[in-house]
């Protein structure tokens, strides 16, 4: 598992399943920093505060704030596997989980969490430059009751208080999705084909 530091490009993480290693020239050398001590799924790094990662397994999540030289095993939300796991760009303490029981979110870096959306998710996206700013695709009704499959895409302005439903004519399933943090664009991405939605922050 690789993460690239994007203030320091050159410098570059790989965890494994025994260590986690640092290059500083773009993966040349490679030093061992510290063991995370599970097998990693995904690898995070913040962005405001360098030596801050996460690293997750399908049933831990842990963080380090001294650059992965030792780590703290975080409690999760909830039962169950962890299906995704994603931090915001803008600061450094809002994370979001999702597992069978739904989405997650923290505003404290792990230590405690608020379920926002007690859905299936099928996949979710933190604003930029607004982290309270989520967008979500969740099973349509329809799906639930084993008609045309697709999904639904929820924007919420509030970090998932409240949602407000931007489906609009899309009509496929989704597998991702990303904000543009230059043109505020959310790209979605369909089973059958490749939707974009074009959606205004509410956050300021």
């Amino acid at each position: 598992m690789l993460a690239v530091d994007p203030r320091s490009p050159q410098q570059v993480y790989l965890a494994n399943a025994e260590s986690l290693f640092l290059s500083d020239d773009d993966g040349f050398t490679w030093r061992r920093v510290g063991t995370p001590g599970l097998y990693p799924e995904d690898l995070l790094l913040d962005t405001k505060r360098r030596t801050r990662l996460w690293v997750r397994s399908t049933t831990e999540l842990r963080r380090s704030d001294d650059g992965g030289k030792s780590w703290l095993s975080l409690e999760l939300p909830a039962a169950g596997a962890i299906e995704s796991f994603s931090a915001a760009s803008d600061t450094e303490s809002a994370l979001i989980v999702i597992t069978g029981e739904g989405l997650f979110r923290s505003v404290d870096g792990g230590t405690s969490w608020k379920r926002v959306l007690e859905r299936r998710i099928h996949a979710v996206a933190i604003d930029p430059v607004a982290d309270r700013h989520l967008i979500a695709a969740i099973p349509s009704s329809a799906e639930m009751f084993g008609e045309n499959a697709h999904s639904e895409i929820l924007d919420s302005a509030d970090g998932g208080q409240s949602w407000s439903d931007i489906t609009g004519n899309l009509r496929s399933e989704v597998a991702s999705i990303e904000f543009d943090p230059s043109m505020r664009e959310i790209v979605v991405a369909g089973t059958q084909g490749l939707a974009t939605l074009r959606v205004a922050s509410t956050v300021r």
